[in-house]
């Protein structure tokens, strides 16, 4: 028989920089995140910022951290890191996707 202790799943909290917590039962991307934080945030987000480390949108995150939402507007964070921009697309004619990076 399984204890009960073995059971119970870790939640994930997240402190925001106002000091401000939120808590999650499961890892979660950082759009996620924002998206339970405040759901405006989610279109103009455009990546996290994890225990001070940079990370995109769609990275999961899997342990408490420090949490802040990097917008377009956030431009220390422009001017303190290098952001690698990916576009996506299909060329039509060959069916295939394409990454570009800059």
């Amino acid at each position: 028989m399984m204890e009960e202790s073995s059971l119970q799943t870790h939640n994930i909290i997240l402190t925001l920089p106002d000091g401000s917590c939120q808590v999650f039962d499961r890892s979660v991307s950082v759009a996620e995140a924002v998206s339970a934080i405040d759901p405006k945030l989610v279109k103009s987000t455009v990546a996290g910022k994890v225990n001070g480390r940079l990370v995109d949108a769609c990275d999961k995150i899997t342990h408490d951290a420090q949490f802040q939402i990097i917008t377009p507007k956030d431009t220390e964070v422009w001017k303190s890191f290098v952001i690698r921009v990916r576009i996506w697309w299909v060329m039509p004619s060959n069916n295939f996707i394409r990454v570009r990076e800059w």
